[in-house]
């Protein structure tokens, strides 16, 4: 099957933050979006979280919550092509795309540390498990990157697989 049978989506930013200044001032205005969708089945069954997100987002910013399958059924109908997707981790990111949705960029900026897990840039930290994802993502057609913010340096992780697995092999 090629990239052209499935469903596309823009820009998905994966950060356990979700939402915070940078993604407010710096990635909207960079990408000239007024729309964030915020994929997440945690928070889109959580009123209060959601209250809490609402809270930080300046007027004029159209916020959309959803569960993953909804958010590919509605990605097949073109509902989120002038919107910054945010998503929690890698493994959503990873079952978006096993649904059938090609990732065009993937922007990882934050990922916390954990046991096991490897510092491969500035609080990005990635296990093996989180690694294999990522490459399947890539082979899937999205084009891979981490950055913390639109003016700061870019790792294109297609680039620098060996490096990161060099990593992750040697603190395990």
């Amino acid at each position: 099957m090629s990239n052209s049978d499935f469903a596309s989506v823009g820009t998905v930013r994966c950060d356990d933050r979700l939402i915070h200044g940078q993604i407010i001032y710096k990635w909207l205005k960079f990408l000239n979006l007024s729309e964030i969708t915020i994929v997440s089945d945690i928070v889109t069954q959580s009123i209060d979280s959601q209250r809490l997100i609402l809270l930080s987002i300046p007027k004029g910013v159209k916020v959309n919550f959803c569960l993953v399958n909804d958010f590919v059924k509605n990605v097949k109908n073109e509902q989120y092509i002038n919107s910054l997707v945010l998503v929690e981790n890698i493994n959503v990111c990873w079952q978006i795309t096993s649904l059938g949705v090609v990732i065009k960029e993937l922007i990882v900026g934050r990922i916390p540390s954990a046991v096991g897990r490897s510092k491969v840039a500035n609080n990005v930290f990635l296990d093996a498990n989180d690694l294999n994802k990522i490459i399947e993502i890539i082979e899937k057609g999205s084009h891979v990157i981490i950055q913390d913010v639109p003016d700061r340096e870019i790792i294109d992780v297609e680039k620098e697989i060996m490096c990161i697995k060099e990593k992750i092999n040697r603190d395990n």
